[in-house]
């Protein structure tokens, strides 16, 4: 039999078949090879066989050549790219390697026109991820970004480059899979392959070269599929829960407008009750004095009684987020009923003497969370604030305990803070106690609070002077990194070079270089600082001391000594135990100071038992037992009562 490649025998016209398979072959050398997560170093390899000194092969170009003649090497995205960099407008560029397999040359490509922010992740198909992104780098072949999410925080995601993109003669291009692949498992014929002749086709069939190239081929293939099943459904899931989540809404407001339809007809209120008080007062029958009877647990249904997206915390007390109104969904305390005590208050406060232990009894022990459905109920039911009507039958330090308690965390602080700022420079205590060592997070809801309440810019109205105007304008604005971080054993070296250089190392003190380092490092790191300091030159609270004075001083101490690790108890702790006894030392207790501490502290019940234990180690006696020392009557057993948190 004569050579296929004779110059007397022209090559015979390939089959339907045998085209399908070079248009694979040329569909696998160019896109499967170039998959990064394969990294196979070939994919089709140099395959020959003779058969009656008959050699047979294909070509990219659909003719026959000997199989020596071809031979694919790829490369991973990785191996053909080098010196990565990615420009601030999103656009990628990099020295690529050209065909030849020497020489390179510099590629760029858009990618933030392919690349986008969805929900915290890195997802292709989306643009403009550098909008959406603090900062973003390259490592190896993955772009790492820092993405914004809401309420300040940060997320950092990575995409692998390599998944998407390939090098192709020195440009960087995307990779786009062919229809290839399905023709290849479809339509060839794979066991009965064809060339041009065929003495023997059996023996080629099962010759292991052809055999190996065959399970590479569909290993790839395998491998190329799922990676495209994973993305496609990746996707799908991701637009799924965004129709679900749609549905759900909808579903739930055509219930709740079922709902206040219904009750609508049942509820019998205070000509001031609201549509979206009548919610919480279902089957209530309401008397003309006010007084509540047969009161029942109000309806709701499971799916809508926890309102996540409404509760904040604040100081690491669950609280309504700012302008949320309590009386459409009130069931954000679940397994508490207000109208229990509804009744209860009603009673207490109509007899001829009022029962101050009834109302002991009631707000002593509710959580944050109650407390605010209790109050914005009571308002709903009978028309009146809850607050005005425990002023009008109580007095004194009693009257302000239940003040502060029914106001709740976040509202009682804007309320002390408003006094504060008003007491022009005179309550600098509180005004430092209420804003300083406190998480971004709690500023950010005390700020809106404000601005909600009284309808003004908080950072505008603190008026201070010079470089205490300065210093809290930095607290305000301070956003520290997380707690839970690792501490940098360099930057803590360089902090306390920072701090002694600002302090006691310059003649004349560099305030605002020392506060920038103090204000804007979390606690743990903080207290590393405070340690290194202190062996490498003195206790960083002598320094304070001895290089600021008044106010500057007070927030700079509160801080610091918020972070000192001298004791094991939680950040903060030992300070405020040390702060409650200074409520009652000496002459005179200070009646203001301790009621606005116990509260505001009692809410995070957990820190509240850490502060107590702190108070017995270092005076050896319990928080309600010097209370009771110091104080008598209805206003010492309320704090009594919450100190002992039963």
């Amino acid at each position: 039999m004569s050579s296929i490649n004779s110059a007397k025998t022209p090559p015979p016209q390939p089959n339907s078949a045998m085209l399908a398979t070079m248009n694979v072959a040329e569909d696998l050398k160019t896109n499967v090879a170039s998959d990064a997560r394969s990294n196979m170093n070939s994919v089709v390899r140099t395959s020959s066989e003779s058969t009656n000194g008959s050699s047979v092969s294909f070509s990219e170009k659909s003719q026959y050549s000997s199989f020596k003649n071809v031979k694919t090497t790829t490369m991973s995205f990785a191996q053909s790219t080098r010196k990565l960099h990615i420009s601030a407008a999103g656009v990628l560029s990099a020295e690529c390697l050209l065909a030849d397999g020497k020489s390179w040359r510099v590629s760029t490509f858009d990618l933030y026109k392919y690349l986008g922010i969805i929900h915290g992740e890195l997802k292709w198909g989306y643009k403009d991820f550098h909008h959406a992104s603090e900062s973003f780098r390259i490592e190896g072949t993955k772009l790492v970004v820092k993405c914004k999410l809401n309420g300040g925080q940060t997320k950092e995601c990575w995409f692998d480059l390599a998944i998407k993109l390939r090098v192709d003669n020195g440009v960087i291009i995307v990779i786009e899979y062919h229809k290839g692949l399905s023709t290849m498992f479809s339509e060839v014929p794979w066991m009965k392959f064809k060339v041009v002749a065929e003495p023997d086709f059996s023996v080629f069939a099962t010759h292991s070269v052809m055999q190996a190239t065959m399970q590479k081929i569909a290993q790839s293939t395998v491998e190329h599929v799922s990676a495209q099943m994973t993305s496609v459904m990746s996707q799908a899931i991701a637009q799924a829960i965004e129709v679900v989540a749609k549905s759900a809404f909808e579903h739930i407001s055509q219930i709740m407008e079922v709902m206040v339809q219904d009750l609508s007809i049942d509820a019998q209120a205070h000509a001031s009750v609201n549509t979206a008080s009548k919610l919480q007062i279902s089957h209530q029958n309401i008397l003309s004095n006010g007084d509540v009877k047969d009161a029942l647990p109000p309806r709701m249904p499971p799916s809508i009684q926890s309102p996540q997206q409404s509760i904040v915390p604040y100081f690491d007390a669950p609280v309504p987020a700012p302008g949320f109104d309590i009386g459409l969904q009130g069931y954000i305390a679940p397994g508490y009923n207000p109208s229990i005590d509804i009744e209860k208050i009603s009673k207490a406060t109509k007899v001829e003497d009022t029962d101050e232990l009834a109302l002991i009894g009631i707000f002593a022990h509710l959580g944050s969370l109650p407390m605010a459905v209790l109050s914005a109920t009571y308002e709903a039911k009978t028309g009146q604030s809850l607050d005005e009507v425990l002023k009008s039958v109580t007095s004194g330090y009693f009257a302000e305990t239940l003040h502060g308690l029914v106001c709740g965390p976040l509202w009682y602080d804007v309320e002390l803070l408003q006094s504060a700022i008003e007491a022009s420079g005179k309550d600098t205590l509180f005004l430092t106690e209420i804003l300083v060592d406190r998480t971004w997070s709690d500023r950010q809801h005390l700020s809106k609070a404000y601005q909600v309440r009284y309808g003004r810019d908080l950072q505008a109205d603190i008026d201070l002077d010079g470089k205490t105007k300065q210093m809290f304008d930095m607290i305000l604005s301070a956003n520290p990194p997380l707690e839970n971080g690792p501490v940098d054993p360099l930057q803590v070296e360089s902090d306390v070079t920072a701090l002694y250089k600002a302090g006691q190392g310059k003649l004349g003190t560099d305030e605002i270089a020392f506060c920038e380092v103090i204000i804007n490092r979390s606690r743990i790191h903080l207290t590393a600082v405070c340690n290194a300091y202190g062996k490498k030159y003195q206790s960083l609270t002598k320094v304070i001391k001895s290089v600021f004075s008044g106010h500057m001083q007070q927030a700079l101490l509160f801080i610091v000594n918020g972070a000192k690790s001298k004791h094991t108890m939680g950040p903060g702790v030992w300070r405020d135990a040390k702060m409650l006894e200074k409520s009652m030392k000496g002459k005179g207790i200070r009646d203001m100071e301790l009621v606005r501490r116990i509260i505001r502290y009692h809410w995070n019940k957990p820190r509240f038992e850490e502060i107590k234990k702190a108070y017995h180690q270092k005076y050896s006696t319990t928080l309600d037992g010097r209370i009771s020392g110091e104080i008598g009557g209805d206003y010492m057993r309320i704090m009594v009562a919450i100190a002992k948190g039963v």
